[in-house]
């Protein structure tokens, strides 16, 4: 939930930049996609995707759903690093590892036995619960069917889980608006950060304990960040699915 306008100037986190501060955003944050204007080539891209996180967010990246242009949407977490890998690990050990069905499966199961079809009498010829891509005979047999790891959606829900551990209470929020949560970031080379809340969430921001918390969990040493969105990276006259 974005904050309403008459709220925007007064409101503070110790993620923001404090009200009232006029500081100049820092290059390359005063040029496009950051300041109105687009990513237009390249250079630009890997420009912004080996820059440093913001450390406070600039307050005229605050959303304002009434103004005419909307900010780019940046999430203030820390960088995946080689976290996934063990992510996954906790998701497959906890048995709550999300899969894919690649191509034909016959009646495709997890290693534990959970079955990914919705019948015991489908038809073995049939696809059943499997997704199967490609629409030529040539496609199929180049096809490498299985059943795989989905590790954004595994990795979701072990930060979830390990969040409970930590002490977290989020029964107050939305499940839409739950901290940590894996996303895509321009932000090379890992491209994935763990959100705590983005800047369209700022309502929803959890404590300052919480988030220290969960990254004395994880074995985190990087302070949290702002990382830039990289399907919202520019400004735009409509609002952000986020």
């Amino acid at each position: 939930m974005s904050l309403p306008r008459s709220s925007i100037a007064s409101f503070t986190l110790p993620s923001l930049d404090p009200p009232g501060e006029k500081r100049a955003l820092p290059a390359p944050y005063n040029q496009p996609p950051f300041k109105r204007g687009e990513l237009t080539n390249a250079v630009l891209v890997k420009r912004v995707s080996s820059m440093n996180p913001l450390p406070r967010l600039h307050r005229s990246l605050i959303p304002d759903l009434k103004a005419t242009w909307k900010p780019p949407v940046l999430y203030y977490g820390w960088s995946i690093g080689d976290l996934l890998p063990r992510l996954v690990e906790y998701a497959e050990q906890h048995k709550l590892a999300r899969y894919t069905v690649i191509g034909r499966v016959h009646k495709p199961t997890t290693p534990w036995g959970e079955k990914l079809y919705s019948s015991d009498s489908e038809d073995p010829d049939s696809d059943g619960e499997s997704a199967h891509w490609g629409d030529t005979d040539e496609e199929d047999e180049e096809e490498e069917s299985g059943v795989y790891v989905d590790e954004a959606g595994s990795a979701n829900i072990a930060l979830y889980h390990m969040a409970k551990e930590a002490g977290i209470d989020m029964r107050h929020l939305p499940i839409t608006r739950r901290p940590f949560g894996v996303c895509g970031a321009l932000h090379y080379p890992h491209k994935l950060v763990i959100s705590i809340y983005s800047n369209y969430e700022l309502a929803w921001a959890i404590p300052q304990d919480d988030i220290e918390k969960m990254q004395k969990y994880l074995g985190i040493q990087e302070t949290p960040a702002w990382y830039v969105s990289n399907m919202d990276a520019t400004w735009s006259r409509f609002t952000p699915r986020w």
